[in-house]
């Protein structure tokens, strides 16, 4: 019998899945490389945790070190900056409605959803290769 994936598991994949997404870029300031996926709303709560609407990749500045701008250290002002540039009102509120919902965690589920978005992420990687042969 399979054992079910941890959700600890899951949540690296959907680390690795944002930040491949956004190139190991900073959203915020466009520092590179950038390795510290973030959620707009806590992973916490299950019916957001694993969207992928619900990630943007920062660098170590913008996600806990900086008090100008950081997710962490000043999280008013990063929910400005979403609203900003990164979120419509209305898509912002969806997402946090969303993130309300009671989800009971179904790590099967889940993991086969990463499964076919890190698929798609490397059919597109090849198929850019393809390109700049041509």
């Amino acid at each position: 019998m399979k054992k079910k994936p941890k959700r600890k598991t899951l949540l690296k994949q959907w680390g690795q899945i944002i930040m491949k997404k956004y190139k190991y870029t900073c959203q915020v300031c466009g520092r590179t490389p950038a390795r510290n996926p973030h959620h707009i709303f806590t992973r916490k709560r299950t019916s957001t945790a694993f969207l992928l609407e619900n990630g943007i990749n920062l660098c170590m500045g913008c996600h806990t070190g900086s008090s100008v701008l950081s997710a962490h250290m000043t999280p008013y002002e990063f929910k400005d900056w979403l609203l900003d540039k990164w979120f419509t009102q209305e898509e912002f509120d969806d997402l946090q409605l969303t993130s309300h919902l009671v989800e009971k965690f179904d790590g099967n589920k889940i993991k086969i959803f990463l499964d076919i978005e890190l698929n798609r992420q490397k059919e597109m990687v090849a198929i850019l290769e393809i390109r700049r042969k041509d």
